[in-house]
């Protein structure tokens, strides 16, 4: 009976604990509050103003609140019944807190209407409905500070959404913690679940934590509410920001809430309801231009603006040097550009309303840039800035393409090993084109999983290829269902990674994807915007002249793929070949041995000590290799009938060389394999080294265009220890590759071959990305002329 007894109480034990735990689960709709300082005025509306109070509430009365609102940085509490809002702090002094949290099950001895509140009491009393609703698809909640000023990481149990008073199904919903960190089973996506916490153990090494929250469509939200966890309380947040997005890049303060009031210290327990809406307030308190800056821009801007840093500029009547100017712009005056023309390695600006164009650099040194991107408040009046923006200067020529192709020749810094790009844009006669049907990829790049060339027509990601170290450039190639007229092109920064945004680009069109025509060439040290997620000026595309040829496209990878497959095949051979060579020589040096171990046997009676023969060097070996000329003078001369040879196992390869007649008493030696002659190489043109096989040594001549910088790279054969490589750029006429040379040739060889016509001899043909590519020499020649021309 006693038992029993036990067992009844546990039970109930378990099912008023799991009671429990389903009620936590969800949100409540009301929260209790106590004045704790004087007669609390309530307000109609949340203002900091000098309104005055509907009426009040006694010191000690208690109330119910169904939401949070921030006006002006200050917040207030929505009283249950809708009749008015209670400020946190005073009105007088905004640094004395007059209300406290308390337990929704406290009595109320000054508000009978919240005092004994029950579930009849707060169905007969719902929470008003705000009367207009945010619309969102994505909310980052910053997380600033927690309840310890010591703790390494925060968590928080379970979120929940609110709209009409309903709660928001949370299915289909997707978390992520960006730069965070957090242990196996509690990861950002916990927050949907009733069991378990979202844990960050990176936030006080960046000092914050984001929760980046995604739904699957656009929903609209009221309130949102977060639960504690269930333990560690110093680790529960006590400062948050919560912003919201329709398209992942424009963000808006949708609520701010700071200091411990609003976090309860109970485990398992919810906060109250914070409403999400922009404050009136601080939207007011920016003036146009702060708005504007503000903003990020879903498309790019007409117009960039641009500011003289030199002396008087002149304003030129076409993009070209040798032009007088026709009127000059001040020193430190502001002027908007509609796009970026690039002539003869220089970059100009055209001016709205065909006034001209104005170089980017000092017509005197062209070393010294005279024209940089405006930053901060602009000193020109909103009327021009308005004209300016309305005005769509007509293009140099219109250009009629099915296909582009973008290449990234350099980025910010020379360090990195990636480069990346947030979006795309193109424009024809002042319109943005649309990207449907349009098809984007990457030749020989490799990139990320969700960061593919893909993301580059969409808002919201960005394009990643980590092989832009590997090739020395980066390639997108823009498919159009159908010919297209285009005049501008732009590019828009990622979210993260400065370091990795282009500042050398290459645009060039075609209209079968064979003939390809540059279009515009920004050159070095492009000015691309330091911000992220900014979009670039305008690039002008113009046909200049013949593309150089890139890198092979996809279709054209079959070649290559067949030198792979022979070049696998080759491998396969040579590996036998080398296991036999292997075998036989094991098997002579055997029957050599055995051989003088029986003629020793023979002439026991001579005072000789047999000596174990060796094998023979290159030197002591004949034209034939024999092996009877390679032993010790000392040793006895064998006998004329050679001994009988011992038996010994034989399998493979030397049952076949015994079948032959060549595994008797003079088993020949395996003949090294030998470097080939200098004169036997064959000598090749860079345009015709396809003809080579994989692994051949060639002499290949060409003009080493570029020359890049000593590395430390790991070895092959051993990757703890490094080895210098330098990397040339070889072409001749239409043809490129690359060079690679290692050890004490890099650092002989370097920029004294820049331009130079070299012939490098005894080069290995190397298979890599589809392309064909040289490595190392034993000799390189210098010319002066080259025997093809």
């Amino acid at each position: 009976r006693a038992c029993r007894r036990r067992r009844r109480i546990c039970t109930g034990a378990r099912l008023g604990a799991r009671r429990a735990s389903a009620r936590m689960a969800q949100p409540v709709s009301f929260s209790a509050w106590r004045n704790v300082g004087r007669r609390l005025g309530i307000l109609q509306v949340p203002s900091a103003g000098d309104e005055e109070p509907l009426q009040h509430l006694e010191p000690g009365a208690v109330f119910l609140a169904a939401r949070v609102a921030v006006v002006a940085g200050r917040r207030y509490l929505q009283r249950a019944d809708g009749s008015g809002w209670i400020p946190e702090c005073s009105r007088k002094d905004a640094s004395r807190v007059v209300v406290e949290a308390v337990d929704s099950s406290a009595s109320a001895p000054g508000d009978s209407s919240a005092a004994n509140a029950t579930d009849d009491a707060v169905v007969a009393c719902p929470a008003p409905f705000p009367k207009t609703h945010v619309r969102v698809r994505f909310l980052r909640v910053f997380v600033r500070e927690t309840r310890s000023e010591t703790s390494p990481g925060v968590q928080i149990g379970q979120i929940s959404l609110r709209c009409r008073g309903r709660l928001l199904d949370m299915s289909g919903f997707l978390a992520e913690n960006p730069c965070g960190n957090s242990p196996k089973y509690e990861g950002p996506e916990k927050v949907f679940a009733p069991k378990g916490k979202w844990l960050d153990l990176c936030f006080r090494e960046h000092e914050q934590s984001v929760l980046l929250i995604t739904a699957p469509t656009e929903i609209e939200v009221d309130d949102f509410a977060f639960r504690t966890a269930s333990d560690a309380a110093h680790r529960d947040p006590v400062h948050l920001t919560i912003h919201g997005s329709l398209d992942g890049w424009e963000w808006i303060k949708l609520h701010e809430m700071a200091g411990d009031l609003y976090t309860p210290k109970a485990r398992l327990a919810w906060s109250p309801w914070l409403q999400l809406r922009p404050d009136p307030a601080e939207s007011c308190s920016l003036d146009a231009a702060e708005q504007v800056a503000c903003r990020l821009q879903a498309l790019p801007s007409e117009v960039s603006w641009w500011r003289n840093v030199g002396k008087r500029l002149g304003i030129l009547s076409r993009p070209c040097s040798g032009v007088e100017p026709s009127d000059h712009l001040q020193p430190n005056a502001c002027f908007a550009a509609l796009r970026v023309t690039s002539v003869d390695g220089l970059r100009y600006f055209q001016l709205a309303g065909g006034r001209g164009f104005v170089p980017e650099r000092s017509r005197k040194d062209t070393s010294r840039v005279v024209a940089v991107p405006a930053e901060g408040p602009l000193d020109v009046p909103a009327a021009a800035v308005a004209a300016a923006a309305a005005a769509v200067g007509a293009p140099t020529a219109l250009v009629r393409v099915q296909s582009l192709r973008l290449t990234v020749l350099a980025t910010r810094s020379s360090a990195v090993l990636c480069t990346q790009i947030s979006q795309l844009c193109l424009r024809c006669q002042g319109s943005v084109l649309s990207f449907d049907g349009f098809v984007a990829a990457n030749p020989l790049g490799q990139s990320p999983s969700g960061e593919g060339v893909e993301k580059l027509l969409v808002g919201g990601g960005k394009w990643l290829d980590i092989n832009f170290s590997t090739n020395q450039k980066s390639v997108i190639l823009l498919t159009a269902p159908h010919e297209v007229s285009v005049d501008d092109i732009a590019f828009c920064t990622a979210n993260d990674g400065a370091a990795r945004d282009p500042v050398s680009l290459r645009v060039e069109g075609s209209c079968d994807g064979k003939d390809w025509v540059l279009l515009h060439e920004t050159g070095e040290c492009f000015p691309t915007p330091l911000g992220r997620r900014c979009w670039s000026p305008w690039l002008s595309l113009c046909a200049q002249e013949r593309a150089p040829v890139g890198p092979p496209l996809p279709p054209s990878a079959v070649a290559s793929a067949e030198f792979l497959k022979m070049d696998a095949r080759r491998g396969r051979h040579a590996f036998a070949r080398r296991s036999f060579l292997k075998r036989k020589r094991s098997f002579s040096d055997k029957a050599a041995t055995a051989s003088a171990a029986a003629a020793a046997s023979d002439s026991a009676a001579a005072p000789v000590t047999p000596v174990t023969p060796k094998r023979p060097s290159r030197r002591q070996c004949s034209g034939a290799g024999s092996r009877c000329s390679a032993l010790p003078l000392s040793m006895p001369s064998p006998p004329l009938s050679t001994p009988s040879r011992p038996e010994l196992p034989v399998h493979g390869a030397a049952a076949r060389l015994e079948a032959e007649g060549g595994g008797g008493s003079k088993p020949r030696p395996a003949k090294r394999k030998r470097r080939e002659p200098t004169g036997k190489r064959k000598h090749f043109r860079l345009a015709a080294l396809s003809n080579a096989l994989v692994g051949q040594a060639v002499d290949v001549e060409a003009v080493v265009t570029r020359v890049g910088e000593v590395l430390r790279k790991p070895s092959m054969k051993n990757p703890q220890v490094l080895v210098n490589m330098r990397r040339f750029e070889m072409r001749d006429g239409d043809t490129s590759c690359f060079w690679v040379l290692l050890g004490r040739r890099a650092e002989r060889f370097g920029a004294q071959l820049l331009g130079r016509r070299v012939v490098a001899r005894g080069a290995t043909v190397h298979a890599f990305k589809s392309a064909l590519h040289l490595s190392g020499c034993v000799r390189v020649d210098v010319r002066a002329r080259a025997a093809y021309d």
